[in-house]
């Protein structure tokens, strides 16, 4: 209805209402009944601002439009204020409007909803179906996301609702229609992370094994960064019984050890008692002056000689090896060290071990 006419009506309307005092009497008033059989026969055709002026006004709604009206012009005011009509109702002073935002998408798909009723809900860009409008939210999300960063890893720790949308996709992967499921390959979406990642790891681990023979890759490998963190996940995996028997073969043929640690303490051992075998005692630093590595390794065994499981001080215990824990020199009063020369001062503090 025109702007400038409905405002004159109304403005006619409300005097005639001052003037009777009986809303049925100025409804029979033949000045303004055909324009108020008009409203009651089309309401829905009217602005938003037109109908909340009527009801400021007292003007009563046939039926169940007047309580249809009331929530329509209290969905209008939500709209204009948060930009939407998705209603969640979690506010206590949303509540209701939320349950008749629910109800009036529940008509429209069973075909309950009147056209009018449906042709005002559009006008305020109502959504009928959550799920679609989410999916294209998303997506155009997603987009923008490639091309600002070159994939489509989204990552969990950023707390989006992006980042909840694509883990909530690739778990409903199954139920997606096919059309889809294209949508998002095209997009070079990733369903299954792990298996990516595992495959870029595990390649990074072959050259690895075809430049130097096995697959032990330092934790820092300058070479290859990537494998080095891969195959501490897989050694994890494997220890916590996480890890595939398939997997485990892929590894194990490229000479993964799954316990490095444990490998090099036996390593270690067996040179300790090859030396002590040959010469008969356990005075390294002598013996052995330029095996560094061994020297220093026996030193720390026996400063931890009580902290090493049974089997290893049983071992070490076998071939010989000093069990008394190794303790670091302690320093002289001031007073004494002061009076002391360097050499003095060495020779007063220097450890008694049998590596010397």
């Amino acid at each position: 209805m025109n702007a400038m006419l409905f405002a004159k009506r109304l403005a006619g309307w409300k005097q005639q209402l001052c003037l009777q005092g009986n809303y049925l009497r100025v409804r029979s008033d033949p000045v303004h009944a055909s324009w108020i059989r008009k409203i009651m026969d089309h309401p829905f055709s009217l602005e938003v601002e037109q109908l909340r002026q009527l009801r400021e006004a007292g003007f009563v709604f046939a039926g169940t439009d007047s309580r249809w009206i009331d929530q329509y012009v209290t969905l209008a005011d939500f709209q204009r204020k948060h930009g939407h009509c998705r209603v969640t109702g979690q506010g206590t002073s949303d509540a209701r409007l939320g349950s008749w935002v629910s109800i009036q998408r529940t008509a429209h798909h069973r075909g309950l909803l009147t056209p009018p009723r449906r042709r005002a809900l559009q006008r305020l860009g109502f959504i009928w179906d959550l799920q679609e409008a989410s999916w294209e939210t998303h997506t155009r999300e997603l987009k923008a996301f490639i091309a600002q960063h070159g994939h489509a890893r989204v990552s969990c720790k950023a707390g989006s609702s992006l980042a909840v949308w694509v883990g909530n996709m690739r778990q409903r992967r199954k139920h997606l229609s096919a059309s889809k499921k294209c949508q998002l390959d095209k997009l070079g979406f990733e369903w299954n992370p792990f298996e990516t990642d595992w495959k870029s790891g595990l390649e990074e681990l072959r050259r690895f094994h075809a430049r130097y023979g096995h697959g032990n890759v330092p934790a820092k490998s300058k070479t290859h960064p990537k494998a080095g963190p891969f195959i501490q996940q897989a050694r994890q995996g494997y220890h916590e019984g996480t890890l595939s028997r398939e997997r485990r073969q892929q590894l194990e043929a490229l000479r993964v050890d799954w316990n490095p640690k444990a490998t090099l303490w036996q390593r270690r051992f067996d040179e300790l008692k090859a030396v002590i075998e040959r010469l008969g005692h356990a005075r390294l630093c002598k013996a052995v002056p330029k095996n560094k590595t061994l020297v220093r390794w026996a030193r720390y065994q026996r400063e931890i000689i009580h902290r090493l499981p049974k089997d290893k001080q049983a071992q070490l215990r076998k071939i010989g090896f000093p069990m008394d824990p190794q303790k670091p020199p302690h320093p002289p009063p001031k007073e004494r060290l002061n009076a002391w020369t360097l050499d003095e001062w060495m020779q007063n503090t220097a450890p008694r071990t049998g590596f010397d």
